[in-house]
């Protein structure tokens, strides 16, 4: 799996092939056709593994939503969390961008395991609080998730530009500091206020 997302990352979808991939990792062309079927499934296998992580990202979330001071103290932390989680797997999003641009869509299998479940549940606990309706609160969270990707995203010069801060900032304060920004926008936007969470 590894050898197939560097060779995405360094070659783009187009040039993924299993005889690639297995000279990457050392092994035969046949025992990555065994494992993963073909291009196409292979390809997905790797785009899959992210999203494994962010439903499991969700659902601790979710479970942990009670445990919260306040509706604005859960959704800074899903921020956060959520922002973290995109640092972290920033080349395989890169990587999803790119499809979903070509395709015009996320994978159908994706929308119904990770985004449609995080949209209607995020309307369900947070329209009620918040003053809006549930179609609101999806198309805010929609939008919360393409401004997060962005940033993600972003190369380190851009973030430093975006926080105000010098070139010769550390990134760890760069990303501290926008970790502690990114709630506060997103607070006001669902009528919360951000002056009563800890960020």
């Amino acid at each position: 799996m590894a050898a197939a997302r560097e060779l995405l990352e360094e070659l783009g979808p187009s040039a993924l092939s299993i005889r690639k991939v297995a000279e990457r990792a050392g092994v035969s062309s046949a025992m990555v056709s065994y494992y993963f079927g073909n291009k196409e499934e292979l390809f997905e296998a790797v785009l899959d593994e992210p999203y494994a992580e962010l439903m499991e990202l969700q659902q601790r979330l979710v479970e942990g939503y009670a445990s919260f001071d306040s509706p604005a103290a859960f959704l800074a932390d899903v921020v956060r969390q959520t922002f973290r989680y995109a640092r972290r797997w920033r080349s395989a999003l890169r990587l999803n961008v790119l499809i979903v641009l070509d395709r015009g869509f996320l994978h159908p299998r994706r929308q119904q395991a990770v985004q449609w479940p995080f949209l209607d549940t995020g309307a369900a606990l947070l329209a009620p609080v918040c003053g809006l309706t549930p179609t609101e609160v999806r198309v805010l969270l929609q939008s919360a998730i393409f401004s997060l990707v962005r940033y993600a995203l972003m190369e380190d010069a851009g973030l430093r530009r975006v926080v105000d801060v010098s070139e010769d900032t550390p990134m760890e304060e760069v990303l501290s500091t926008l970790e502690s920004a990114l709630p506060r926008g997103f607070l006001r936007s669902f009528n919360l206020e951000p002056t009563s969470v800890s960020l």
